[in-house]
């Protein structure tokens, strides 16, 4: 499955798998000491996977509140749609 986000970056999920990732880069300007940054995205648009696809319209929000660390932030979602 390949899963297009807002942002422009994409998740491609192999087959078998149920998660995929993608790294995304805080622009280098950003003072780690002065300010947060609100990082958010939605699905764009997911094909493939060989079953029909509902898309959340909710994003996916995060708030970065340290650049000088490597972080690691990591979504889940249900499987299946209620």
């Amino acid at each position: 499955m390949t899963v297009t986000l807002s942002n422009g970056l994409t998740v491609v999920i192999p087959p078998g798998q149920t998660t995929g990732s993608v790294p995304f880069t805080v622009a280098p300007d950003e003072d780690a000491y002065l300010d947060s940054t609100t990082v958010s995205a939605t699905i764009a648009s997911a094909t493939g996977g060989g079953e029909p696809t509902v898309v959340s319209t909710t994003p996916a929000e995060t708030v970065i509140t340290d650049t000088m660390d490597t972080t690691t932030v990591s979504l889940t979602a249900s499987p299946s749609v209620a």
